[in-house]
């Protein structure tokens, strides 16, 4: 059996990717694979990175047994009402908290025992000033401080956010790269030119060895970078918020995360928002 595990990395359409698979579930299945739906949260494996984690802290005389662990139990129940399939996992996470060695290989084992014999790891890789400014306008629609104004420190608010796992795709895959061979890795820009056919659902479904037909449903695009007024406006009414006994915060501040999601995401080149120059070196 065949497993693709999608690890991210961060700010690639990993939403988008996430959406489709789960959207198109049953279409996906007819055409001989699963995205497989035990163990996701948020559509997607979320708690598999989880108890990647768990196991990785587990003292070391402890043997792990994975038979009586509830992530490994699921993924075998659907495995087995699902045979010969080719089977996706999906999740930011496994690169972003769960690439240490002890992670990675734990992974590869729990994976074996499942019963796959090959496992190609999947990750696309952005250019990390464009990967900042996304960052910094998911930060500003969550209510967080954004990332470009703190880049060279970890002081961000975002509990999730460390620039050395974040920036660092040396790190983020150097751990799956030896673990799971050099030609099991699939390293892809996340670049419009760089996509097959200039799109980034056909360029994974590509890699799978699927083609984009007309029996697929397409979600709309998640997590669109904020424009320039996005950004201003944005940061200008948190500033409001945090002032001490203001009444907009718990009223307004919904709203306004999704206003600027639905209104404020222009591709106008003009309105493109660009941090200063030293933010980008740094």
């Amino acid at each position: 059996m065949t497993a693709y595990v999608h690890i991210g990395a961060s700010k690639t359409g990993t939403t988008t990717i996430q959406n489709f698979m789960a959207k198109n579930y049953e279409i996906l299945k007819e055409k001989g694979f699963v995205f497989a739906k035990s163990a996701t949260f948020n559509n997607q494996h979320l708690p598999f990175v989880n108890t990647l984690n768990s196991l990785a802290d587990a003292h070391e005389d402890i043997k792990l047994n994975y038979e009586d662990n509830w992530v490994f139990k699921a993924f075998k129940k659907e495995i087995n009402e699902n045979p010969n399939k080719i089977f996706i996992f999906s999740s930011e996470g496994f690169s972003l908290r769960s690439n240490r060695e002890k992670s990675v290989k734990i992974l590869k084992e729990m994976l074996k025992k499942l019963g796959f014999t090959e496992i190609k790891i999947i990750i696309y890789l952005r250019n990390q000033a464009d990967s900042m400014v996304s960052l910094s306008s998911q930060d500003i629609k969550h209510g967080l401080f954004p990332t470009y104004k703190e880049p060279a420190n970890n002081n961000s608010n975002n509990i999730f956010f460390d620039k050395n796992i974040f920036f660092n795709y040396k790190q983020a895959v150097s751990n799956y790269l030896n673990t799971f061979g050099k030609e099991n890795l699939i390293v892809k820009l996340f670049d419009k030119n760089e996509f097959y056919e200039g799109d980034l659902i056909k360029d994974f479904l590509h890699i799978l060895g699927l083609k984009l037909d007309d029996s697929f449903i397409l979600p709309p695009n998640q997590n669109e970078t904020l424009d320039l007024i996005g950004f201003e406006l944005g940061e200008r009414i948190e500033n409001l918020c945090k002032e001490p006994y203001s009444h907009f915060k718990n009223r307004f501040d919904l709203g306004l995360h999704i206003a600027l999601s639905l209104h404020l995401q222009s591709k106008d080149p003009s309105l493109k928002f660009m941090p200063k120059k030293e933010v980008y070196e740094s």
